[in-house]
């Protein structure tokens, strides 16, 4: 009884390692999202660049493009900018501040979190984000997977 017991509980246990380890998996693939009633069907990598990097204030339909960021020193913020342009946050701020200065562009706004991202996205036509893959929402559209 003992053994079987203990049988089940491991096999529950390696159960539960999986599945964690599926989610954390999925938090760390990262989607860029438009409102679902965008007309953005799909972005490349360079239009994306474009529109973080404050190149383009436009999607390539032509309508105003509202980018989102997360907080500094945000793991998703990290991962979003190596995925993107291979830099670290400490770079783009860096480059932010230079634009700033000159007064050629604008940064993204800035969300406090995750679900202000979520909800900015979610009320906002114009708004483009990147989002943990496990939180898109019905409200949005995914133009864009980092592989």
């Amino acid at each position: 009884m003992l053994r079987t017991l203990l049988y089940k509980y491991t096999q529950l246990f390696i159960v539960v390692i999986f599945l964690s380890t599926s989610v954390a998996a999925d938090e760390n693939k990262l989607v860029v999202v438009v409102n679902v009633n965008s007309n953005e069907m799909a972005l490349t990598k360079k239009q994306l660049t474009d529109i973080y990097m404050g190149r383009y204030q436009n999607f390539p339909s032509g309508g105003s493009a509202f980018p989102v960021d997360f907080p500094d020193n945000s793991r998703i913020k990290q991962t979003f900018y190596k995925l993107l342009v291979k830099q670290t946050e400490k770079r783009i701020n860096s480059y932010w501040s230079r634009l700033l200065f000159s007064g050629s562009a604008r940064p993204p706004h800035k969300a406090e979190g995750i679900d202000d991202v979520v909800s900015i996205v979610e009320q906002n036509e114009k708004a483009i984000a990147y989002l943990p893959v496990g939180h898109v929402s019905k409200k949005m559209r995914v133009v864009y997977r980092f592989e």
